[in-house]
């Protein structure tokens, strides 16, 4: 729940994966097959004021490889330093929206079949209070 400039485009982060040299994945290779392990069986969702977005898998793709970099004592609790990394996911841009209330709501699910135990099933919902900040 926010308020928001009407001149302003809207960033939807939707399904990410993500994947960095670490004891299990070594190689290039193995990043790929890490970031694609679970996407291809996502269902992906997104409304806008309760009309559908079109071919949401359109803004489907993986990243270039990139460096992350760890700080000590980082929240994911992993070893300091640098590592070579992955994305994939789905990132929807959204064109400002006229002064009002807004609501955009992303619905994602993952059915594993191999591994029922890594389902997902994921609602967000933003209240978007749109206005003119002249």
């Amino acid at each position: 729940d926010c308020t928001i400039p009407s001149d302003r485009a809207i960033f939807i982060p939707g399904m990410l994966e993500f994947c960095n040299y670490d004891d299990t994945h070594k190689t290039d290779e193995s990043l790929v097959e890490c970031v694609h392990a679970r996407n291809p069986y996502a269902q992906h969702i997104i409304s806008i004021d309760g009309k559908n977005v079109e071919n949401v898998k359109d803004f489907s793709f993986t990243t270039d490889y990139f460096n992350i970099t760890y700080p000590e004592g980082n929240p994911f609790d992993l070893p300091n330093g640098t590592s070579r990394a992955l994305l994939d996911g789905t990132w929807l841009m959204v064109q400002p929206l006229p002064p009002g209330d807004h609501v955009i709501e992303e619905k994602i699910s993952q059915i594993i079949p191999q591994d029922p135990s890594l389902n997902k099933f994921i609602t967000v919902k933003y209240l978007l209070h749109v206005v003119d900040w002249d």
